[in-house]
């Protein structure tokens, strides 16, 4: 069962941190992060948010290790496909600020709770 402590956290930070609207959560899910969407695209940029949200990624690692059955979020990374990115500390926080914004939009997708009335953008009225 999904919880959604970490990932409410992560979503007011995420559509804080980018010019990213909740509607566009469908594409960041069957794109993925590394498909290059505002705020994280240059690795300053996802470097900045992981900075800023640190407790709440890890916060959100530990849910979704034990959600998944792993023993420990190391299990739940090293399954990454970019886990090759785990090595370097500065590749690592891209990375796991990649994996927020993609467990996010696919909670968010999965679950349709936030509604588009949140999104004021001109696409969410189209």
């Amino acid at each position: 069962m999904t919880t959604w402590a970490a990932r409410e956290t992560l979503l007011d930070a995420i559509v804080s941190h980018a010019d990213i609207c909740v509607h566009q959560f469908d594409e960041i899910t069957e794109h993925g992060a590394d498909a290059g969407w505002p705020g994280f695209t240059y690795n300053s940029e996802a470097i900045r948010f992981y900075e800023a949200n640190e407790d709440a990624i890890y916060g959100l690692l530990y849910e979704v290790a034990d959600e998944m059955g792993c023993e420990n979020i190391d299990q739940l990374t090293s399954g990454f496909r970019r886990s090759d990115m785990l090595q370097n500390p500065g590749t690592r926080r891209v990375l796991l600020s990649w994996f927020a914004l993609e467990e996010v939009a696919r909670a968010v997708s999965c679950s349709k709770s936030v509604s588009l009335a949140t999104c004021d953008c001109e696409e969410a009225t189209l």
